[in-house]
């Protein structure tokens, strides 16, 4: 699978802001996390695919 960002603007700090949490995934329903991706300029659009 190849994933690209155009334009990537702060992709890389927003996986970093990750770091402290211990690097987990994010929670697209979680407020705390929708509110941190706005930061970033990102939209996340959930619920993610399941995989059956």
């Amino acid at each position: 699978m190849l994933i690209a960002f155009a334009p990537a603007n702060k992709m890389e700090e927003y996986f970093r802001s990750f770091k402290p949490r211990g690097g987990t995934d994010s929670n697209w329903n979680d407020p705390q996390d929708i509110e941190r991706s706005h930061a970033y300029g990102i939209d996340l659009l959930g619920p993610p695919l399941s995989l059956e």
